[in-house]
């Protein structure tokens, strides 16, 4: 037979525990998708900003993102990727500085993109209205997340 201990530990002084639980998990749960769109009608949009432009050559589709206007590409002995083309037929990709970041890295192509290296944006099926794909999310705590 178990005695009676007033100072042991009850299930009713936990009855905080399981709404905190609910709400933690609901917060953390939230992510906002964030689509990287450098370029609008062959321009480059007015809230990027080119950090330095260099000369350089892609010559196969980005390996972290599966967008079809993303390449990989070279300039000396850099990699740059993934670098978003300006079209299919552009002279001309950005390569953001880092992920979610406004600035990019603009490269004057050197020779012209080769559709059979990656895939070009009127090859692709849209995910999104107006744009081609995601290529991270970003949590609402502000922690950042690149999907590979």
């Amino acid at each position: 037979m178990m005695k009676y201990n007033p100072r042991a530990p009850s299930n009713r002084h936990f009855g905080w525990f399981v709404p905190l639980l609910i709400f933690c998990i609901a917060a953390v749960a939230q992510t906002r998708v964030v689509i990287f769109s450098a370029w609008s009608n062959g321009a480059l949009r007015r809230d990027i900003s080119v950090a330095t432009t260099v000369t350089g050559s892609c010559w196969e589709h980005s390996l972290p993102s599966d967008r079809p206007d993303a390449w990989r590409c070279m300039s000396k002995n850099e990699i740059y990727d993934p670098c978003f083309a300006e079209s299919p037929n552009g002279n001309k990709v950005a390569c953001p500085e880092e992920p979610f970041s406004k600035s990019v890295i603009l490269m004057r192509l050197t020779k012209a993109l080769d559709p059979s290296g990656g895939r070009c944006p009127q090859d692709a099926p849209k995910a999104f209205p107006g744009d081609s794909n995601s290529s991270a999310a970003q949590p609402v705590s502000s922690r950042r997340a690149l999907r590979e």
